[in-house]
């Protein structure tokens, strides 16, 4: 983890708590009145509650922070690692078409050490994916750094 501030933080937006809160409270208020009644339902309820709430922690803590000399890959609450850009052998963006017909946008890489993450990021984060890869790839970013700093700061 590091000290210094970030240059840009590559993250959902904390408005993506939104769904999983309302989620979270419709089946914690089903699991209290069920339980309340007796019923044997208040598990499922309860279960599903717990996993909205899981969900919510899980979008909102997922993230990469982006500093001068590499970036910090946050996965849950507390789990951080920081990779120097020179730590990675390989970085790309990809897209997968899932079932139903939407994209899914990962950054990913791969560290020389042979560890390969995926970062699933919004379509609104694109833009900091490709600075990244850039960035990683020795590339001049001059541009880049402009563009996010006029765009998101």
């Amino acid at each position: 983890m590091k000290d210094k501030s970030y240059k840009y933080n590559f993250g959902n937006r904390p408005t993506v708590i939104i769904v999983p809160a309302i989620g979270f409270l419709i089946f914690a208020g089903m699991t209290a009145v069920l339980y309340m009644n007796h019923i044997v339902f208040w598990v499922f309820a309860a279960a599903i509650a717990l996993l909205l709430l899981v969900f919510g922690i899980k979008s909102i803590s997922c993230r990469i922070l982006i500093f001068e000399d590499g970036f910090e890959y946050q996965s849950f609450l507390f789990m951080k690692t920081y990779y120097h850009d020179s730590d990675i052998a390989d970085v790309w963006t990809e897209d997968k078409l899932q079932n139903n017909g939407t994209y899914v946008h990962f950054f990913c890489f791969r560290t020389k050490d042979g560890k390969k993450v995926r970062y699933n990021f919004t379509p609104y984060l694109t833009d900091f994916a490709d600075y990244l890869v850039a960035r990683i790839n020795g590339e001049d970013v001059t541009e880049f750094e402009e563009h996010l700093n006029r765009e998101y700061l």
